[in-house]
C-alpha cells in the first residue's frame, strides 16, 4: 500500500519561482506557516488529502489563480482564502464545509465555484457579490 507524502517541510517556501504545486492523492494532513511564503504559485492542487484547517499565510499567496483542495477533511470554509483576491477557480468539493463567510464576496474574479457534496444549508448574501461566477456547483449539499 502507497501511503504517500505525510508532510511537508517547512522549507517549502523556498522553490522562490515555483508556479504551479500538485500534491493531490496524499496524506498531507498540515501545511507549514511558512508556506505562505512561495511568492509566484498560481496554481495549487491538493485533493485527496487530510487537511482540516490552512495556516493562515495562505492568504499570502496572492498570484494564486486555481486552488484545487477537494476531498480534504475541512468543517469550515478557510476563512485565508478570501484573502485571493485573483482567485478565478475553486474547488472545495467533499468536504464537511457546513457554511459559507460573507467575506466570500471579495473573491471578485472568481469563475468556478464547486462546492458539491459538503454540508451547506444556505447562501451567503456575499456570494451573490461574485459577478464574474459563470459555474456555480452546490449538488450534494442538504
Amino acid at each position: 500500500m502507497n501511503k504517500g507524502i505525510e508532510t511537508i517541510p517547512t522549507n517549502s517556501w523556498e522553490f522562490k519561482k515555483l508556479k504551479s504545486l500538485d500534491l493531490e492523492n496524499n496524506r498531507i494532513a498540515r501545511l507549514p506557516e511558512e508556506f505562505g511564503q512561495l511568492e509566484k504559485p498560481t496554481n495549487f492542487f491538493m485533493p485527496i488529502n487530510q487537511l482540516k484547517e490552512l495556516p493562515k499565510s495562505f492568504g499570502n499567496l496572492q498570484a494564486l489563480k486555481i486552488l484545487a483542495l477537494a476531498q480534504n477533511e475541512f468543517a469550515e470554509f478557510p476563512i485565508s482564502i478570501t484573502n485571493l483576491t485573483k482567485l478565478q477557480a475553486l474547488d472545495l468539493a467533499s468536504n464537511g464545509i457546513s457554511f459559507l463567510p460573507e467575506e466570500i464576496g471579495k473573491l471578485q474574479k472568481l469563475e468556478e465555484l464547486y462546492l458539491q457534496h459538503n454540508k451547506i444549508e444556505t447562501l451567503p448574501e456575499g456570494l451573490f457579490k461574485l459577478t464574474k461566477l459563470k459555474k456555480l456547483y452546490l449538488g450534494g449539499n442538504p
